[in-house]
């Protein structure tokens, strides 16, 4: 179920591995706060982003290049936070998922960076580290379940609304981010 997903996104996302993420991106104070915060935005742009069943299986056509970041029961795989090489190459990978997701990443970044108390590159780079995360758990779910396009894009369709209550206390500004994407006739 949706709230399945967030709850298990929460908790491998959250803890440590937020501390983890928030520090690699460059953040200082909050770090696990900041990170808490951007796992939510990028499953809203991917919750958009498969609003359409086309839409959910180009999402789906990414398994291969994600399977690295999970462990075969599909729990993260945060040993790769500690290669200064393989977060490297998350990041990379996360830039481009999200100029895939968001239509315009530099004001993304720089809102989730105001709201966050970070700069934008700080914010750029942790959304980026995040995204590719989110998206491999997502799968990794999708797979376990046998969910085919047409399933995860129902899924993700009924996490959407949950996203606002998972938002850190105090960062609630970060809801005009989790906006439904534009539906085109």
């Amino acid at each position: 179920t949706a709230a399945d997903l967030v709850d298990f996104l929460k908790a491998q996302l959250g803890g440590q591995t937020a501390d983890r993420l928030g520090k690699a991106a460059g953040f200082t104070g909050g770090a696990a706060r900041a990170a808490q915060a951007a796992w939510p935005i990028v499953l809203n742009a991917l919750a958009n982003k498969g609003h359409t069943e086309a839409g959910a299986a180009e999402l789906l056509t990414r398994t291969r290049d994600l399977q690295r970041l999970t462990h075969p029961d599909g729990t993260l795989n945060t040993a790769l936070l500690n290669d200064p090489a393989e977060t490297a190459r998350l990041e990379g990978q996360g830039r481009g998922l999200l100029a895939a997701l968001f239509p315009n990443v530099e004001a993304v970044t720089g809102r989730f960076g105001s709201a966050v108390g970070g700069s934008g590159t700080s914010a750029g780079r942790l959304l980026a580290l995040t995204a590719p995360l989110v998206l491999a758990l997502v799968l990794s779910r999708t797979r376990a379940a046998s969910l085919n396009a047409g399933d995860l894009s129902a899924l993700l369709a009924e996490v959407r609304p949950l996203l606002p209550g998972v938002l850190p206390a105090g960062l609630t500004s970060l809801g005009a981010l989790l906006v439904p994407a534009p539906q085109v006739e």
